[in-house]
């Protein structure tokens, strides 16, 4: 008897029980469930650099405010509807102070290190979004008149299809001085997942980063000459070359750090293992910071914050992202 009301029980609701346990298993797939939703969040600002001798200044400094590690609480969303509007979507990305104010005149040693989540893998050929095939994460130098490193020195981290019409994410970093351009194509980054990618070059040589493990390296840039004509910019690269594109990056930007020194492996790793809102390390040899936290302002105290143009600054990205 038991038996018989049990399986009726079961042929009644058992249907119910399924539709339930599927919603909640989708939930869990998206993200929903995720701990680092309830965790604290970080106002944009809440950490920053104090430079009590004045911008430039690398004696006396700390940092200042709530510098835990919390996650921050919006991150910088670029070109998100850019694949469905085509050629009529107007670019976002964040214009930069110039590049000599942010390095100086030259450098021979340096680092950059951000963490992305890419929306979009990029494509190039005729129709495209960008006809070059690359989405720009970052760039020092937008070119006008000639075609990537043929006519001037740069640094830059990129996503690339580095295969003609097909699609592709690998990533790209450059360091060149003049004609002598290091371009490395390095390990893929999964669409939808952050990552963290960090470029570090010195007289010796240059050095690619994903998730703080070194992926790719090369030889040694040499002196890099930086130009004061156009500013660097965030999540974009303007070129005149075979056509005139954007090299829009489809996706979100956040914590991007520009160092005057070149760091090594435990510092990459170190960095990685803080997580996407871990504050500055060797804060003295610190150029530039920007959060991205609701805002593009430079919160390393040496006054190079940003323009942003079009750019969403979201809270809709935690879904995306795994501590450690």
């Amino acid at each position: 008897m038991h038996s018989q009301s049990a399986m009726e029980y079961l042929m009644t609701y058992g249907w119910s029980i399924l539709i339930v346990a599927v919603i909640l298993g989708a939930l869990a797939y998206l993200g929903v469930f995720n701990p680092l939703y309830f965790a604290p969040k970080a106002n944009p600002g809440s950490c920053q650099v104090f430079r009590p001798n004045g911008a430039g200044t690398s004696y006396d400094v700390n940092l200042l405010g709530v510098c835990n590690g919390e996650i921050p609480k919006y991150t910088a969303a670029f070109n998100l509807n850019a694949k469905s509007s085509g050629g009529g979507y107007q670019w976002s990305r964040v214009s930069l102070p110039q590049a000599q104010q942010i390095f100086g005149q030259s450098v021979y040693n340096g680092t950059i290190t951000l963490w992305a989540d890419p929306v979009y893998y990029p494509t190039g050929g005729t129709g495209a979004i960008n006809c070059n095939g690359e989405e720009t994460l970052i760039s020092t130098k937008v070119y006008s008149g000639c075609c990537y490193a043929d006519c001037s020195d740069t640094l830059a981290i990129s996503l690339s299809d580095n295969s003609g019409d097909d699609p592709g994410n690998n990533v790209v970093m450059w360091s060149a001085s003049g004609q002598n351009a290091d371009l490395l194509f390095t390990n893929t980054i999964p669409l939808n997942r952050w990552s963290f990618l960090a470029m570090s070059f010195n007289k010796s040589g240059v050095y690619a980063y994903i998730d703080g493990s070194m992926v790719d390296n090369g030889v040694s840039p040499g002196e890099i000459e930086i130009s004061s004509v156009i500013p660097p910019q965030l999540g974009d690269w303007y070129m005149v070359c075979n056509c005139e594109s954007f090299s829009g990056y489809n996706g979100y930007l956040s914590n991007v750090q520009i160092y005057n020194a070149s760091l090594d492996s435990n510092s990459i790793m170190a960095l990685y293992e803080e997580g996407i809102g871990g504050a500055p390390i060797a804060i003295y040899k610190l150029d530039a910071w920007w959060p991205l936290n609701g805002d593009a302002n430079d919160y390393s105290g040496n006054g190079n914050s940003g323009e942003p143009t079009n750019t969403i600054f979201s809270g809709s990205w935690i879904g995306d992202y795994r501590a450690g």
